[in-house]
């Protein structure tokens, strides 16, 4: 467990669990009245800094708001199913289950595409924006944001 205070009062903090090399993320939480400093991902931040001293080899954010992880490196991971049958004729009996599966597998798919296209078109519109708002300013009004290209 790892916990951000400031002034004496806790603000945000992991609970994290570890099984051989790999370390899973099961919670993180921050104070709702600090938003804006990003305890929560600054908190996250300092667990996966410690996995990676302590040895670990795997951090999993397990699953959620993907794009909250996207700047910690974070790649969706499908998790799979296996069933395995005695016969075919037992495979066969199963055809409901199977045909579920391949749907969930399907709709999972497909909304992993549609988050990915989704993330990519508010991250490209972000840079243009970031880029044109900041170029339209005279050279000497302009901020050492990184925003900017001569």
């Amino acid at each position: 467990m790892g916990t951000i205070e400031l002034n004496g009062k806790l603000c945000a903090g992991s609970l994290v669990c570890r099984f051989g090399d790999d370390i899973f993320s099961l919670l993180n939480a921050h104070d709702p009245e600090m938003n804006k400093l990003g305890l929560g991902k600054l908190s996250r931040h300092l667990m996966i800094l410690e996995a990676i001293r302590s040895g670990a080899r795997r951090f999993h954010l397990l699953g959620g708001y993907f794009n909250s992880k996207r700047p910690f490196g974070a790649r969706r991971i499908p998790l799979y199913t296996l069933l395995v049958y005695r016969r075919r004729s037992g495979m066969v009996k199963d055809a409901s289950t199977l045909l579920k599966l391949l749907l969930n597998s399907l709709d999972y798919q497909l909304r992993t595409l549609i988050e990915h296209h989704k993330s990519e078109a508010t991250n490209k519109l972000q840079r243009n924006l970031s880029i044109s708002k900041v170029s339209v300013l005279p050279r000497h009004q302009r901020s050492v944001s990184g925003l900017w290209r001569e």
